[in-house]
């Protein structure tokens, strides 16, 4: 027998036998790790609240409210519908806002956390119920005003009545429906995608008590041709008090308007009025002359229509979406006809009516016409700019232009 042969194959056969032992002994320390890794995790206690509220929607929510000096109710009409099978919530208000105990559907409840108020939907479901919420007033001299957030939804809109005699009722927010003219004290609106409810209102007496006071910066330019002569006047509004809704602009009535520039501009019309209607404007004194006291009056102002003697003017109207403060710009662009040359009359500008200071500036150019400058009221020739026949300052009302063309 061969004994060097027979030994290595018995050595072969035990190192085998101890390899499958080790692999056998490997698959059982890492098995239950690998199965644990497989498991599908268990949900989370702490799932985002934006995941929760998809499945609780407001379809519709309206405001309607009832506005006094000393209490700012809404009856809010809610239609939800909760279309997920575990509990949900929504924000349902955010603000200076209270909720008043209400009789909810089964199922719903208001949940308040600090300043904010939440509606939880314990199961799936069509909803619709109305809640009492009383918002909290600001007073922000001359104005009462109110605000707060409320919850998303498919349709948002709010109505909104004040309580008094002769009350001005202004949406802040959304989009304002057309309100009658009248009727001052309604308004109806869509709110926007800040969601915002805000209101506010004063009553006239006191508006009238605290009048605005607005200054106005006026540049105006005019091209003669032998057709037409154009116009461009912008108005420049400092409102150093008070708020600014609405305002007047004098039209000499050989003026053409043919457009109106600003933000904001819900409507502006114009109506006919006598100049000798008017107030008087407010003279502001010239700096370059020291000492000048003189004024004039209404009744000698430069007839707008271009002869001697009083005439018609135009009343330009412009009413803003909303109340604006501290400034506002307005431009306007108009045209007064040259019928024939030689052609002889006063040019005469657009004039804010309300200002209790006026300073400004004409610039006078022409295009193929030869023009020859006469008289001038209440205006200072100062340096014309390059390409320019010429150039005013003034420091008030009333002025003009006499000019000859041909």
């Amino acid at each position: 027998m061969n004994f060097a042969s027979f030994v290595p194959v018995k050595s072969e056969n035990n190192l085998e036998v101890v390899m499958r032992s080790l692999i056998k002994l490997c698959l059982l320390m890492f098995l239950p790790a690998t199965l644990s890794a497989n498991e599908p995790s268990p949900p989370s206690t702490n799932a985002p609240v934006a995941a929760i509220e998809a499945d609780l929607l407001l379809r519709e929510i309206r405001y309607d409210g009832k506005l006094t000096d000393n209490e700012a109710k809404f009856i809010v009409d809610i239609d939800a519908e909760s279309i997920g099978k575990i509990e949900s919530s929504v924000t349902l208000f955010e603000g200076d806002v209270a909720v008043m105990p209400a009789k909810l559907p089964p199922g719903l409840r208001i949940v308040r956390e600090g300043r904010q108020y939440r509606l939880v939907a314990a199961r799936a479901g069509r909803y619709k119920f109305k809640l009492e919420v009383v918002a909290k007033i600001i007073r922000a001299e001359p104005w009462n005003q109110i605000s707060f957030t409320g919850p998303e939804a498919g349709i948002a809109s709010v109505a909104a009545e004040a309580g008094g005699t002769g009350v001005e009722l202004q949406l802040l927010s959304g989009t304002p429906l057309e309100p009658e003219k009248s009727d001052t004290a309604r308004v109806r609106g869509v709110l926007g995608a800040d969601r915002n409810v805000a209101l506010r209102w004063q009553s006239k007496a006191t508006e009238a008590a605290r009048r605005a006071l607005i200054t106005c910066d006026t540049t105006a330019t005019a091209q003669i041709t032998p057709t037409v002569i154009k116009f461009a006047t912008q108005l420049r509004y400092d409102i150093v008090q008070g708020n600014l809704s609405k305002f007047s602009v004098v039209l000499p009535a050989n003026h053409a308007l043919t457009r109106v520039e600003g933000e904001q501009i819900r409507d502006w019309q114009i109506s006919v009025a006598q100049a000798s209607s008017l107030p008087s404007a407010k003279p502001t004194p010239d700096p370059s002359r020291e000492g000048s006291g003189i004024t004039v009056a209404a009744d000698q102002l430069p007839s707008p229509g271009g002869a001697g003697g009083v005439s018609e003017v135009q009343i330009l109207t412009v009413e803003l979406i909303k109340p604006v403060e501290k400034s506002y710009h307005l431009t306007l662009y108009s045209e007064q006809t040259v019928e024939s040359l030689p052609f002889h009359d006063q040019l005469a500008l657009p004039q804010p009516q309300g200002a209790d200071r006026e300073t400004g500036s004409l610039t006078v150019s022409a295009e193929d016409t030869f023009v020859e400058t006469e008289s001038t009221t209440g205006l200072r020739q100062i340096n014309a700019p390059a390409g320019a026949l010429a150039a005013y300052r003034f420091y008030g009302r009333p002025l003009a232009l006499g000019v000859k063309l041909r």
